[in-house]
């Protein structure tokens, strides 16, 4: 490894992201908030530090249009200067993670020799330590300088309460090597190790879709690629269409009892200190359409510490409370532009948005640099429809080998 300045403050980003923010959360030397300042700061560093890039992508522009509108919250729905500020601070992190994923990714052509041993060792950190928070939940809980109770203690060596995060980056571990054309048997190490700390971590949504996205990544590797893909497409779909005919009285019959579960909870959100987590959906479905919300930091304003109702957090509800289905549709246009950008348009890229989709559901997601981080590396590795690790070079390595296969038919 070159230990250049840049790669020097590039290893300190990923460590404080992925290993060191939780101890040093956890023995009270920085705050969550304090640690994202941090890593944004050694961000904004490396990235001076390195070839300034003016032209903005697709998905930089409509970040730039989200925050237009944000700013525009003061007059629309009331927003406090001090409020939106906040949420300024919430777009820079995503603007500033992906540029330095989508650099550092650029600047690495060694990726291929060490995507396997650095995947196996991280993951198997992720396990031991989850093991030794799992066991000792309580006391960790009671000893950490940061209030955090006993059930989201296990978050590896992620930041503190980052469940929902380290099981994300499970479950992008676990498919995308499925997508690899690693060996078998170490697709099945990573898998292994992927779905054990998944089922060790608390995060209960992704407990339940691991096991189905895994299974859905292997039959888009091995049935939806190559020959007669198309027609296995064809049948896969037909078949689908099928189970759908045949079950709709069902699916209908439990749609309907959610809906009914989801308006008990909403007319009861108030009845105790902390809602269900499903309130906000049923306000949402339940009362009118609110286009450009109730201002920012209504849903939950964490420089006083209010929420609406405390339902927990999740980015969806964030921005529909305090900017609407403009605000909501705005942001999810960010980050699905975000993915087509980096992956291409296909199977794989809707299943890494889909990914997103249930992580930002119970969790903020816009401020979570770790998530971000791997999520674009990921998408980027996805590009095109393929993920060859023997292949992964930055992109002026690949294109001198393009035009070296190209110098002989020339002659």
């Amino acid at each position: 490894m070159n230990f250049s300045p840049s790669n020097i403050i590039a290893l300190c980003v990923l460590t404080l992201c992925f290993f060191a923010g939780g101890a040093l959360q956890f023995v009270g030397l920085l705050s969550l908030t304090q640690s994202n300042y941090v890593a944004l700061l050694l961000i904004a560093a490396y990235l001076v530090l390195k070839p300034i890039r003016i032209r903005l992508d697709r998905s930089e522009i409509v970040l730039i249009v989200l925050t237009i509108y944000l700013i525009s919250g003061i007059f629309l729905n009331g927003s406090r200067p001090e409020n939106v500020a906040v949420y300024i601070y919430y777009v820079f992190c995503p603007f500033l993670a992906v540029r330095f994923a989508k650099q550092a990714l650029a600047s690495n052509a060694s990726i291929s020799r060490v995507f396997f041993p650095t995947l196996f060792t991280f993951l198997l950190v992720q396990l031991l330590v989850t093991i030794f928070q799992s066991s000792f939940a309580e006391e960790l809980s009671n000893a950490s300088a940061v209030s955090v109770i006993p059930i989201d203690i296990v978050s590896g060596t992620f930041y503190l309460a980052s469940d929902g995060s380290l099981s994300a980056f499970c479950i992008l571990a676990c498919i995308s090597t499925l997508w690899t054309d690693l060996s078998t048997t170490k697709k099945i190490i990573i898998f292994s190790l992927a779905l054990s700390v998944i089922g060790i971590a608390n995060s209960k949504a992704f407990q339940t879709l691991a096991p189905i996205l895994a299974a859905w990544a292997l039959i888009e590797a091995k049935l939806l690629r190559g020959r007669n893909s198309l027609f296995k497409g064809f049948i896969l779909v037909l078949g689908a269409t099928l189970i759908a005919v045949v079950s709709y009285e069902a699916v209908f019959n439990k749609l309907g009892e959610f809906g009914a579960y989801l308006y008990d909870i909403y007319d009861f959100r108030y009845g105790d200190n902390r809602a269900q987590r499903l309130a906000p959906l049923g306000e949402i479905f339940y009362s009118p359409i609110s286009w450009a919300g109730k201002g920012a930091l209504t849903y939950y304003n964490p420089i006083t510490k209010e929420w609406l109702y405390n339902a927990g957090f999740s980015l969806i509800y964030m921005f529909y409370f305090d900017y609407g289905t403009i605000g909501l549709f705005l942001v999810l246009t960010y980050f699905l532009t975000l993915t087509l950008e980096c992956a291409g348009l296909s199977l794989r890229s809707m299943t890494l948005f889909f990914i997103f989709f249930v992580f930002c559901a119970f969790s903020p997601a816009i401020t979570d640099l770790a998530f971000i981080i791997a999520y674009t590396f990921t998408c980027t590795l996805v590009k095109r429809g393929r993920l060859s690790i023997d292949s992964v070079r930055s992109p002026k390595s690949l294109y001198l080998t393009q035009v070296s296969t190209l110098l002989p038919a020339a002659k």
